[in-house]
């Protein structure tokens, strides 16, 4: 059988130069894993960190002598000189057990001896061990298996604000830990040095996608086989799927472990690793949540298919769904922000114009607003399921609401806000097909308002009321059922964009139709100031639009340039936000 570590390597194994013509000088750009390729199935893993210390992690196995153990993993700290990495004392440990019975108090430590490497290159070098006596002394080639996409080597400016790559343990349980490693494509190789059931050594391995703050390990693998030393034969390595691992970054040195294991004495449980290890040349950097996320740019983006006025989008998966309105009543299409493509989907059953839309489980729901032909308000809503490309018909509104353009998922629920007439709060149930009335906001009826979720309540901002448009802001409790009045914004606004973005929210163009203007300003709310604050115009002015968030960026889609016109302008743009540089 072909090692899985030594598949491994192939496919992580970077391409770094091996025209050195004289000896390296080790820093940050030799953090990686290492291996002998005559020895596929074991290696090491080495840190150089910012004070010019290293430390390594070796992943092996027990010599034939030690019967039951099936894997070893040593550890140690040494120190850095040329072309030399010195460990003059690796430590093997063994008593805890896995899982939520891990006693730091039961941990053994034993010294087991030194390690040297010697660099000849960015990409080889020699190893030299003297272990005790089952395990012996040897000096070995070694090549790299990864290398960190922060810290290549030869040296190179690094690239992630909050990169991961570093040693991470939990401190209620002191004696186990991980190697997580970025290698720069998206892609992260993981180690996790633990222990079995009965105690001994065990270590696990895998490669996820990082998204965002989140990496999912979706294969991870407990491998065993070999023999220590001159016994081992990497045709006798084994590969036994474990599980899974989920890994989230909250902060730069704090994160959230999750696991679920396929083998027996590894259940399933959560941790909550912190950064033990600072690497030489990669730095973290938390974004300062109190920072107004003002200090953006705004970028056009593709338009879509038909131009249109008067819209509204749903989002699923990160992709935004835009559907109906003036200039193109029937239509539904999608825009995907990593191609920056735009895809057509079937068409409504009904032509609608001022309506509501909100993705919720897998399905696009789209309710009232103006009918195609008469612009008279309707009551028809009908979901679209763009894994079948197929609309149905839902329960009819218990009455008409239109020029809202609020519907927001929640929980189990889709709530639809605001609104002209009377227009009462109501939550709709997917699994019932069926409607609730709720309380109706008391401060100020209104309708071309925005809304958005943000944090565990609903927001309903601004709008036109009976004297023009609105400043203010009611928040919606959906748990208590309840409303309140929140901070006021900087400027009156109907037929304009909201969406929560990066732990802010944004309002962005609108229109004034009393005084004949639309306006091309963005403002910001800011938590910790409990206030909204101005951020950089977007390039026209634009209302009848909507806004929507997909991946930590301001999506501007559709509207006109012009108060009280409906011809779509066909521009579309993006805000890529950012903290407020002083």
């Amino acid at each position: 059988m072909v090692s899985p570590i030594r598949l491994l390597g192939c496919a992580l194994l970077l391409s770094a130069s091996l025209a050195w013509s004289q000896e390296p000088a080790v820093d940050g750009g030799f953090t990686g894993s290492w291996f002998d390729p005559d020895r596929s199935g074991e290696g090491w893993v080495l840190e150089i960190l910012h004070d010019g210390t290293a430390f390594v992690a070796w992943f092996t196995y027990p010599p034939a002598a030690k019967g039951s153990p099936r894997q070893a993993w040593l550890v140690g700290s040494g120190t850095v000189d040329e072309n030399r990495v010195t460990f003059p004392n690796l430590q093997q440990f063994s008593g805890p057990v896995f899982g939520p019975g891990f006693d730091p108090d039961a941990l053994t430590a034993s010294d087991w001896g030194p390690l040297e490497f010697t660099f000849s290159g960015c990409d080889g070098g020699t190893l030299s061990y003297a272990g005790p006596a089952e395990f012996g002394a040897a000096e070995r080639a070694v090549v790299r298996l990864t290398g960190i996409g922060d810290a290549p080597c030869p040296a190179a400016k690094g690239g992630a604000s909050r990169p991961v790559s570093s040693a991470w343990f939990d401190p209620s349980h002191n004696g186990e830990g991980w190697f997580l490693e970025e290698l720069g494509d998206g892609r992260v190789n993981m180690y996790w040095f633990t222990y079995d059931a009965n105690g001994n050594a065990a270590w696990v391995t895998g490669v996820g996608m990082r998204d965002g703050d989140w990496i999912v390990f979706d294969d991870v693998f407990l491998v065993t086989g070999p023999a220590f030393g001159e016994d081992f034969d990497p045709d006798a390595v084994t590969l036994e799927p474990w599980g899974t691992v989920t890994f989230e970054l909250l902060e730069c040195n704090l994160a959230r472990l999750e696991y679920d294991s396929l083998l027996p004495g590894f259940g399933e449980g959560s941790l909550d690793p912190v950064r033990l290890t600072l690497l030489d040349r990669v730095t973290c950097e938390d974004a300062d949540p109190n920072a107004p996320l003002t200090g953006g740019t705004w970028r056009e983006i593709a338009p879509s298919f038909f131009p249109r006025s008067e819209v509204t989008a749903a989002v699923l998966d990160g992709i935004v769904y835009l559907s109906g309105g003036f200039g193109g009543p029937r239509v539904l299409e999608s825009y995907d922000l990593a191609t920056d493509q735009w895809t057509t989907h079937p068409a409504m059953p009904e032509g609608k114009n001022h309506h509501m839309a909100v993705g919720h489980q897998g399905q696009i729901y789209v309710f009232g607003g103006l009918s195609e032909s008469t612009f008279s308000q309707t009551r028809s809503a009908f979901a679209y399921n763009p894994a079948t490309m197929q609309w149905r018909q839902i329960a009819d509104l218990p009455q008409t609401k239109a020029a809202a353009n609020v519907a927001l998922s929640f929980g189990s629920h889709i709530y639809l806000l605001g609104g002209t007439g009377s227009a009462p709060t109501l939550r709709y149930d997917p699994a019932s097909d069926s409607y609730a009335t709720l309380p109706q906001s008391t401060e100020t009826r209104r309708n071309h308002s925005s809304a958005a979720v943000f944090g565990d309540e609903l927001w309903l901002l601004g709008g036109r009321g009976t004297q023009g448009n609105v400043v203010s802001v009611e928040i919606f409790d959906p748990l208590a059922g309840t409303w309140r009045n929140g901070p006021d914004m900087l400027e009156g606004r109907s037929g304009f964009g909201a969406a929560a973005v990066q732990g802010q929210l944004m309002a962005v163009g609108g229109e004034a139709l009393n005084v004949g203007q639309t306006s091309r300003s963005l403002e910001i709310y800011v938590p910790s100031r409990n206030q909204f604050v101005p951020g950089p115009d977007m390039p026209i002015r634009l209302h009848g639009i909507v806004a929507v968030e997909v991946d930590g960026k301001l999506l501007v889609l559709g509207g006109s340039e012009f108060a009280g016109e409906v011809t779509a302008a066909g521009r579309n743009y993006l805000y890529d936000p950012a903290p407020a540089t002083e």
